[in-house]
């Protein structure tokens, strides 16, 4: 689902944008924010599950910006 929400913002021209979610919208948000680094600006999640995504190497460079 990430890599949609990233064909999205290519199909439509958007070079940058910051991201946000509710639930498991916020996850989707989240992962694109991780792998596609070079397109998102920021994130921002609102009620989604906790969960510990050090174990992603892209989440551990995310969360230097945040």
């Amino acid at each position: 689902m990430a890599d949609d929400v990233a064909r999205f913002m290519y199909e439509n021209q958007i070079s940058m944008a910051t991201l946000g979610g509710h639930g498991l919208g916020g996850k989707i948000a989240l992962a694109t924010a991780s792998y596609h680094l070079n397109r998102t600006t920021g994130y921002f999640g609102v009620d989604t599950t906790p969960m510990n995504q050090y174990y992603f190497e892209s989440a551990r460079e995310v969360r230097k910006y945040v």
